[in-house]
């Protein structure tokens, strides 16, 4: 499951998260597109809420990332 697959089944819309991290819209697409890696803070962040562990939010950003590279 990909970190946008997490965001559409929190519900949640994208601006409520990306100003949850403290991050531009932009920050907020280039994690879940895995060009950027979150650091640990955002990741434990998104864990919460996304309601599920930090692994699987690192799960979803390495398989993003391996598909843009």
């Amino acid at each position: 499951m990909s970190l946008k697959d997490l965001r559409l089944k929190s519900g949640l819309r994208q601006q409520k998260i990306y100003e949850d991290l403290g991050i531009s819209r932009s920050g907020l697409y280039f994690i879940e597109t895995g060009r950027t890696k979150p650091d640990k803070l955002k990741i434990e962040r998104l864990a919460k809420i996304y309601d599920c562990t930090t692994e699987e939010i690192l799960k979803a950003w390495e398989i993003a990332h391996e598909q843009t590279n």
